[in-house]
């Protein structure tokens, strides 16, 4: 276009604004106008990750223009807190609604021109693809929120046919395969407590004794007063004489067969007094022997799954808020190749609702740290 004055409006111009005055006719989305976002700071890299991702997606679309602004300004919406949550919108694109225009032949199709019939094909063509139900109504969703994000804006309404129908129930059944998790009443949640209080008690008077005394190095001998089995009465004595063994010879605790050679009345006492079980569950602790504890770490905490089995040893610690001792649990959930970081505190107190177990979450920690050992 000539310029007779040589000024400088038309180098102001924008590309889409280029467009318009060689060619009317041609379909128009702003999108270099929106690509700013607005939401939180912290956020912005991982919209900004998705954005380019999506735009790679659909440059051979002849719609994605459209579809990286519908994009943009929902991703400027309210409540876009989560970051995982872009990254999870272009999945659901690129995984449902693109393949679904590339292979119906659908990709050189402007925006337009899509209506009702076309939705209904792309709900046939997600059946097709034997998808779970929940997959297909995620990637259906996906679709359906870009497109009436633009059809909210009289910017962008236009671009759209008066055709466009959604159907409001195209899953009747997906709620069927939802799990549910049933929520505990209060009683229960109670009882659910106090048994596993009642477990760590039983637990920690046991291996916790006798892990002490094999750190402290102060043993308990057998009880020279008594004959034969008796002298070995005292379970401690027994966990003593074992402990002093392996510490000496190495390997592995003597079966009930060689203590026949090594110390015949302390099998004995093992075999009518303690239990073999009994006997060697300080050196090869059982696995159930965790279960309590992990059970109060959930409560405690609060996390979901995921975040609490990878929760590491150093991610548990006191601190002190404003003269209150706190206990701080930070989590890391993985989404992809981005690990997310958040933090929870508790306030401490000596006595909570798990009565003489207040300080729960040292309590477990020291006692992972002494089962890890063995």
């Amino acid at each position: 276009m000539p310029n007779k004055t040589r000024s400088l409006l038309y180098a102001q111009l924008s590309e889409q604004q280029k467009r318009v005055l060689k060619d009317p006719s041609c379909e128009i989305v702003l999108n270099d106008v929106f690509d700013s976002y607005t939401g939180p700071r912290d956020n912005l890299p991982f919209f900004q990750l998705a954005l380019k991702d999506l735009r790679l997606a659909v440059a051979s679309i002849r719609m994605g223009a459209a579809l990286t602004v519908a994009f943009i300004r929902w991703s400027n919406g309210a409540n876009r807190n989560s970051k995982r949550i872009f990254a999870s919108v272009v999945s659901q694109l690129k995984n449902g609604f693109l393949p679904f225009l590339h292979q119906t032949n659908r990709s050189t199709v402007e925006l337009a021109s899509i209506g009702k019939d076309d939705i209904a094909q792309f709900l046939k063509w997600l059946t097709s693809t034997k998808l779970s139900i929940n997959t297909q109504r995620r990637y259906y969703g996906a679709v359906r929120m870009l497109l009436e994000e633009l059809k909210n804006h009289d910017e962008t309404r236009t671009l759209l046919s008066g055709n466009l129908i959604f159907p409001n129930h195209p899953f009747p059944d997906a709620h069927h395969t939802t799990k549910t998790t049933e929520r505990l009443d209060d009683v229960t949640f109670r009882q659910l407590i106090d048994a596993c209080k009642a477990e760590i008690k039983e637990i920690t008077a046991s291996l916790c004794v006798a892990w002490n005394c094999f750190d402290s190095e102060i043993y308990t001998l057998p009880d020279e007063s008594r004959k034969g089995r008796g002298r070995y009465h005292d379970i401690r004595a027994v966990w003593s004489w074992i402990h002093l063994h392996l510490k000496k010879n190495g390997g592995i605790v003597p079966s009930l067969d060689k203590l026949r050679m090594l110390n015949p009345d302390l099998r004995q006492a093992i075999i009518e007094i303690h239990g073999y079980a009994a006997a060697v569950r300080p050196f090869y602790p059982w696995v159930s022997d965790l279960f309590p504890f992990v059970v109060l770490q959930a409560i405690y905490s609060q996390a979901n799954a995921g975040p609490l089995r990878s929760l590491q040893q150093d991610a548990i610690y006191e601190q002190e808020v404003l003269g209150t001792r706190r206990i701080v649990y930070k989590f890391v959930k993985n989404g992809g190749h981005i690990a997310y970081f958040g933090e929870r505190d508790r306030r401490f107190r000596e006595r909570d609702r798990f009565g003489g177990f207040g300080r729960c979450a040292v309590l477990i920690v020291d006692f992972l740290v002494s089962f890890g050992r063995v």
